[in-house]
């Protein structure tokens, strides 16, 4: 509360009988009077500029003290100068303008390289803005922020700005939409999603989109590749012997894992190949029998035992052949890692961060990874 009494401005907390001298009030009082101020005494109908409006103001209040200065003056033209992406986010009916560069050559003319972003309407506008604001290629991935899968990409593709999207299908959504917005065309952005059992022409089809899918089955099984394995083994301090032993344990216990729950995994397998075929079948015709003959050609009884049978048929090959790499690209349980951090006589919560600190601290297990993911068909910018 601001008191104008005998010609001095002072202040007080709402509900309380003294005030205190301008000269006690902090930064953010401060610069909260000013702006109220400059906004209410502008000329009307005149465009004011304001530079940082977030500054010495807590976020808290930021969106509220400028909702009610807009509301005051709707006969103002507002230019908000800022670098705070979500208060940025916050103007919801304001073009947004993202300064690229500025040069201003000794022989020639001054230069801004700006954009004008255009909404996408599948995206929250304070993801085009963290998008546009990084400066670098973005990476949708799955999951949320701060989540595993933010947490492992954001250490593998420390060039990349990582945005969490949800859902494998909201990553797939997120990038289509992006690059289907002529405005954004010069951001590069890409995906990746999990394995999650899918093959061949899907996976092309998705690459061809600028969405990657991984070649192993979830992110949590990149924590246990033989290539992290030695050097989360290295920071056990164990030998090269021991190393070698506890990672042949944990392939048998992977394998192990595998098969206590094969019939689990092989229906998995078979229901989502299924789910996917069923998203994007061919309508053959207008009429209800016509859309129950193309479900039933996905669906049928036979179809399905044909994707169970599929299912079985890898998962018992790869069961039969042992091979660990199989395994990890097949196997997407989380009970997975939790297997091999006991071959390696840790709990699961210090195996989790071994790696992670291997991953920031590890230029070399970086360089490993990422080109194990490249070799499965994830090739972003820069690579």
């Amino acid at each position: 509360m601001i008191d104008y009494a005998n010609n001095k401005i002072g202040a007080a907390e709402r509900e309380m009988e003294t005030t205190y001298p301008a000269s006690s009030m902090s930064d953010g009082e401060r610069v909260a009077l000013y702006l109220i101020g400059h906004m209410l005494l502008a000329a009307p109908d005149r465009t004011v500029v304001v530079d940082e409006p977030e500054i010495h103001l807590h976020e808290a209040l930021q969106s509220a003290l400028w909702d009610a200065l807009e509301l005051a003056r709707p006969d103002l033209s507002i230019v908000y100068i800022t670098h705070d992406l979500d208060f940025a986010a916050t103007r919801m009916r304001a073009p947004k303008v993202v300064m690229r560069s500025y040069a201003r050559p000794t022989a020639a003319p001054q230069h801004w390289d700006w954009d004008v972003l255009d909404p996408v309407a599948t995206l929250p506008e304070a993801v085009v803005l963290r998008i546009a604001g990084s400066r670098r290629p973005t990476l949708f991935v799955e999951g949320v922020r701060g989540g595993i899968d933010h947490d492992i990409y954001s250490g593998l593709y420390p060039d990349h700005h990582i945005e969490p999207a949800g859902s494998c299908e909201a990553v797939i959504a997120a990038v289509t939409a992006f690059r289907r917005t002529p405005s954004l065309h010069r951001y590069k952005v890409f995906g990746i999603i999990d394995g999650d059992d899918r093959e061949g022409e899907e996976r092309a089809a998705l690459a061809r989109a600028s969405v990657y899918v991984s070649p192993l089955a979830c992110i949590a099984n990149l924590l246990v590749v033989p290539e992290a394995l030695a050097v989360v083994g290295q920071a056990l301090r164990y030998t090269d012997e021991d190393i070698a032993r506890r990672t042949t344990e944990a392939s048998r216990r992977v394998a192990s894992h595998l098969a206590r729950r094969r019939d689990t995994v092989v229906a998995t397998r078979a229901r989502a190949t299924t789910i996917r075929r069923l998203g994007t079948f061919n309508v053959t015709g207008n009429g209800m029998q016509d859309l129950i003959n193309d479900v039933q050609a996905v669906a049928s009884e036979d179809s399905l035992r044909e994707q169970y049978a599929r299912a079985a048929a890898t998962i018992d090959d790869a069961l039969t052949a042992g091979r660990y790499e199989d395994l990890l690209r097949l196997d997407r349980n989380k009970g997975l890692v939790a297997e091999v951090a006991a071959a390696f006589g840790v709990q699961l919560s210090t195996f989790h961060g071994l790696f992670r600190r291997s991953l920031r601290a590890n230029t070399a297990l970086r360089v490993a990874l990422r080109s194990r993911l490249q070799r499965g068909g994830v090739r972003l910018v820069n690579e």
